[in-house]
């Protein structure tokens, strides 16, 4: 982000101007800021068009998801408070093992793990992934989610939470014309590699679409 001051304000405003180019991928924007008497930022992109005031508010709000989704997602409180811990493998696209060790606050009424937190070791993982590979432009959402339990175990338990990327890009391209369901099983094993649940989840996906503009008089 850069800045460039002394720019007069082709607005009407008066006074000087600070000019505040922002890059995002293959997006740019200006931010065109009065230093006089101007009631509020104007948001311009390359091609000299003027941006609603809400764009850099969105721009700043999906940074600072991404930044809860790669660091803050163990924080949430029904996967803290469950005892599950969660460790990211990696970035692109995001990776996640979650682990879940049995105690005495976290465990049902016959000692055993907890149904509902091993279910919860699997909940919103798939979608973050999505949302944060396809970007915006999709709408993406837990449609339904099954598990299936194998075994009744007491010894820390396992899932690995992942996408191949190649599965990503067929998901891009199937949704980008009408809604898909993708499909995704997780095995919870424990640490002796016993398969001790299965989950199966289903995904909603589907790009938005776009608003129309009347033009008519």
């Amino acid at each position: 982000m850069t800045a460039e001051p002394g720019k007069r304000c082709p607005f009407g405003h008066g006074g000087d101007a600070t000019l505040v180019c922002i890059e995002c991928r293959d997006a740019r924007s200006q931010v065109l800021t009065d230093r006089g008497d101007s009631p509020a930022p104007h948001h311009v992109d390359c091609f000299g068009r003027v941006l609603g005031i809400r764009t850099d508010y969105k721009l700043r709000m999906w940074k600072l998801w991404h930044k809860l989704v790669r660091h803050w997602v163990g924080l949430y409180p029904p996967i803290l408070f469950a005892g599950i811990r969660v460790r990211r493998l990696g970035t692109a696209p995001l990776r996640f093992r979650t682990e879940l060790r049995r105690r005495w606050w976290n465990a049902n009424a016959v000692g055993t793990h907890f149904g509902g937190s091993l279910f919860t070791m699997t909940d919103p993982f798939h979608m973050l992934i999505l949302i944060e590979a396809l970007g915006r432009e999709f709408v993406v959402w837990d449609q339904e989610s099954r598990i299936e339990f194998l075994i009744a175990a007491r010894i820390p338990v396992h899932a690995v939470l992942e996408i191949p990327s190649d599965e990503i890009e067929r998901i891009r391209n199937e949704a980008g014309t009408e809604a898909i369901h993708p499909e995704f099983v997780v095995p919870i094993v424990d640490e002796k590699g016993r398969l001790i649940a299965r989950v199966t989840k289903t995904l909603y996906v589907q790009r938005k679409k776009r608003r129309g503009h009347d033009t008519s008089d």
